[in-house]
C-alpha cells in the first residue's frame, strides 16, 4: 500500500493506494499546535474533522521533519472516554 500526505493550513489529505484500490480521506484542520510527542520530539498536532459528519474528530500528529516517515492518527471514541491510535507509514 502506497500512502501520501498533503497538508495545508486548512486541510489534510491522506491518499492510500494499491493496485486495485484507492482511498482519499480529506480532513478539515480546526486547530494546529506544536507540542512534544513520545520519542519524536516536537511535532505538529492537527485537530481535524470531516465536514458535516458528527463524531468525526481526529488528532493527527506529524513529526517536524521535511519528509516524515510515520504519522499518528487518534480517533475519539463515541462516549469520549478513550481514543484509538493508528500509525500510518508514509513513502
Amino acid at each position: 500500500m502506497e500512502r501520501t500526505l498533503e497538508i495545508s493550513n486548512d486541510e489534510i489529505i491522506i491518499i492510500s493506494q494499491g493496485k486495485e484500490y484507492k482511498d482519499i480521506q480529506t480532513l478539515n484542520v480546526v486547530e494546529i499546535e506544536e507540542k512534544e510527542f513520545g520519542n519524536f520530539g516536537v511535532c505538529f498536532w492537527y485537530y481535524c474533522n470531516t465536514k458535516d459528519i458528527p463524531g468525526s474528530e481526529k488528532l493527527i500528529i506529524v513529526p517536524m521533519q521535511e519528509k516524515p516517515k510515520q504519522i499518528s492518527i487518534f480517533e475519539t471514541s463515541k462516549d469520549g472516554a478513550g481514543t484509538k491510535e493508528f500509525k500510518i507509514m508514509l513513502n
